[in-house]
């Protein structure tokens, strides 16, 4: 393909990494083409990217969070930066994205969230009043968010009211009779019901809520030896993927008792983000292995994995994505991988000039009579 074919490529996958790497994906039946959308010679260990969102729901822009809490918007249609500012406010990463009417919305890692407005006396800030690993927008109403973290369970805030909406309690005792503990890692709305949202837990917990109907969770899935990063819903809104640090990838069903229907092959270090089609049957993963893979949530069979170069942590999926991609799934043979190489190519051309190194025989030791 040629450079100025790939230079107006439309992208569906968008990804970050822990020197602050930024790039686009695109990823069809023909394979992966990946292009750089930040110049990573002026990157810093400051860059790093700790969060990205849609700036809107029309996929125009994206918002890039970072771990010094600068805020960049790269616009989709110009494939350029269009701002960047200092999003100061309380310590820690950006760990989630809002909109208030129109404005920028930011949480911190220390829970201080701030509407940033050109007006000073206009801006809203405040502090939930604890530690947030994960803080996300519920689309469907506008300054609404959930967030969690670590000793601070799952809440619902307004944030124009800056008031909380819904306050988790925590499960029942063990039993020994000791506190179960607490660290939310990650939440994802359920679109078909306001009221319902699914979080990931770093003790291996994925918990549905039912916001009317109680405090406490109404499902409560324990997943024994796994820490959880990550949560993300399905296409079908009754199941939920999510990555574990370890480098498991496993489906969860939120029906009945709730299970454990799936496991994926594929990562060998922590997942950091998952991200899953809302209508069909495909999800992204990254992690901390430096690659990004693409599977079929119900066949299970990993379609494409390519070497990115740099650990990852997050990643966002486009809505055009995999529109072009049933080929894959009306292939006879079930144990096919369609995985692109061109990352282990790299290697390969290593390995290829590297001069051979032969040992020489070892002499046999004469025996003494």
């Amino acid at each position: 393909m040629s450079k100025k074919t790939k230079a107006t490529t439309d992208f569906n996958l968008y990804v970050g990494g822990k020197t602050g790497a930024f790039k686009g994906v695109k990823v069809d039946y023909n394979g992966i083409i990946v292009k750089n959308l930040q110049n990573v010679e002026i990157l810093k260990p400051e860059s790093e990217i700790s969060f990205l969102s849609w700036n809107e729901n029309k996929e125009c822009d994206i918002l890039i969070g970072t771990v010094n809490q600068t805020v960049k918007i790269y616009d989709i249609e110009f494939k350029a930066y269009s701002t960047s500012f200092e999003a100061k406010f309380g310590t820690g990463p950006i760990v989630g994205f809002a909109r208030v009417n129109g404005a920028v919305t930011t949480c911190s890692g220390s829970g201080h969230i701030k509407v940033w407005k050109y007006k000073k006396n206009e801006q809203i800030q405040f502090s939930v009043g604890g530690e947030v690993s994960r803080m996300k927008e519920f689309y469907q109403k506008e300054g609404v968010i959930g967030l969690g973290g670590n000793k601070n369970d799952f809440k619902i805030w307004d944030i124009e009211r800056k008031e909380k909406i819904f306050c988790a309690k925590n499960v029942k005792k063990d039993m020994l009779e000791l506190e179960v503990p607490i660290w939310v890692t990650d939440l994802t709305f359920l679109p078909d019901s306001e009221y319902k949202v699914a979080v990931s837990t770093r003790h291996g917990q994925v918990r549905l809520y039912d916001t009317k109907a109680q405090r406490r969770p109404v499902i409560d899935i324990n997943i024994e030896n796994q820490s959880l990063n990550t949560i993300t819903l399905c296409h079908n809104n009754n199941q939920v993927i999510v990555g574990s640090t370890t480098g498991h990838l496993m489906m969860a069903d939120l029906r009945g008792k709730g299970k454990i229907l799936h496991r994926y092959k594929g990562p060998v270090g922590s997942v950091r983000q998952v991200a899953a089609h809302p209508k069909l049957p495909y999800f992204a993963s990254v992690g901390l292995d430096r690659y990004m893979r693409i599977h079929h949530t119900e066949s299970r069979r990993l379609l494409f994995e390519r070497y990115l170069k740099v650990r990852l942590n997050t990643v966002l999926m486009s809505s055009k994505f995999g529109k072009d991609l049933e080929k894959l799934d009306q292939s006879d043979d079930d144990d096919i991988e369609c995985v692109d190489l061109e990352g282990e190519n790299e290697f390969n051309e290593i390995f290829d000039n590297m001069e051979t190194v032969r040992s020489e025989p070892q002499k046999k030791k004469k025996k003494i009579q």
